[in-house]
């Protein structure tokens, strides 16, 4: 059977997968509608603009589903007021007794958001992009969604986190789909023991046999993939204009409380670049929408973090990682943030805090290629 006449099963928003394959039957958590109906997979190369340099995209199959969203933060004295229409801010899966998507992401509560740029190729695993043009060629930055993988349940199917529950032999079958799918080596990316801290190292100081405890990881161009476990916390990537020096961060409420984010602006000011010249991507997390926080947290941030909510307080984290990333030098109009909340959008994200704790985990994951390979 040819990639044509493959079947495809229609979930939310027009995105598809491939139907016949060993792929897990994951109607309960991905919300598959609609009927069967044949249809050929859009062609790739048309889509990918500002990544095209990328060597990944090589060996990117046919069937590699793509979402690309981005919301780009207004300027410093309008942060926190009014922005896009409610459904251009959000297309997650919550709604409230009016239909439109979580009632409390209202703009004025979420603020951080002012527009959205949705690009989509249909394939078998999701992958959340920034925007197209946002980072330099030579840098890929993005965190591979739910779907496409073989996990069930409440793991459903792209579960990544081997500690999170999951039967172990889905997982490696999930991470291989996964590195054959964006062309990373089988032995996969550098990662780190995440702790909730500020630390941030290089790929030589994590071995895979002895994983180093910090929540950043700092590159060079050439240097190994390298991966974030995320599912709620906000996973962040600090790249060089010049593609030459990249950050992935992980930044839940302890770390963006430490200004991760700024330690990260320094790490990279020690490497000759400059805050002026550093492009932010703050990816999906979980919103103020969904975020209650008690006394113990809200105390820990200023009042402009937090949100009103009808169980008490929200703290907006990717408002807060904003707010140190341009403490720390970075421009305001070199920061974007994915508008998707992890804890309202169930169909792509899992989400620690929606699901009690019994769910997957994704992988934030940065490379950047050589200015050789680029080419």
């Amino acid at each position: 059977m040819t990639d044509h006449d493959e079947k495809t099963v229609s979930l939310e928003r027009g995105v598809e997968r491939p139907r016949g394959t060993d792929v897990a039957d994951d109607r309960e958590a991905l919300l598959v509608r609609g009927p069967a109906h044949a249809r050929a997979p859009r062609p790739l190369a048309g889509t990918l603009h500002g990544d095209r340099g990328h060597p990944a995209l090589g060996s990117v199959p046919r069937g590699v589903l793509r979402e690309e969203a981005v919301a780009r933060l207004r300027p410093r004295g309008h942060l926190g007021k009014a922005g896009a229409p409610r459904d251009d801010q959000h297309h997650g899966d919550r709604r409230g007794a009016s239909g439109s998507p979580c009632a409390l992401r209202s703009p004025k509560k979420a603020g951080t958001l002012r527009s959205v740029t949705r690009e989509a190729v249909r394939e078998g695993i999701g992958v959340w992009r920034p925007a197209p043009g946002h980072l330099p060629p030579n840098a890929w930055f993005g965190v591979p969604t739910r779907r496409g993988g073989v996990s069930r349940g409440p793991y459903a199917s792209l579960n990544l986190g081997q500690a999170a529950g999951d039967d172990p032999g889905h997982v490696l079958r999930n991470r291989t789909r996964m590195f054959q799918a964006l062309g990373i080596p089988e032995q996969g990316p550098v990662r780190v023991r995440q702790v909730h801290g500020t630390r941030i190292v290089t790929p030589a100081e994590s071995p895979a046999e002895a994983l180093a405890e910090a929540d950043g990881i700092l590159v060079r161009a050439g240097d190994p993939w390298v991966a974030v476990s995320v599912a709620d916390c906000a996973p962040v990537a600090l790249v060089a204009r010049d593609g030459s020096h990249a950050a992935l961060l992980h930044s839940g409420w302890r770390a963006t409380r430490g200004k991760i984010a700024g330690a990260g602006v320094r790490m990279l000011a020690e490497r000759g670049i400059r805050a002026s010249e550093i492009a932010a991507s703050i990816g999906p997390c979980i919103h103020a929408c969904c975020y209650l926080v008690g006394p113990e947290v809200a105390r820990e941030f200023s009042k402009e973090l937090l949100k009103p909510h009808p169980g008490g307080v929200a703290l907006d984290l990717p408002l807060a990682i904003a707010r140190a990333l341009e403490e720390a030098g970075v421009d305001v109009s070199a920061i974007t943030v994915a508008p998707e909340c992890t804890s309202c959008t169930g169909s792509a994200f899992y989400s620690h805090r929606r699901d009690r704790g019994v769910t997957g985990r994704h992988w934030a994951l940065v490379h950047l290629a050589r200015s050789s390979e680029s080419t």
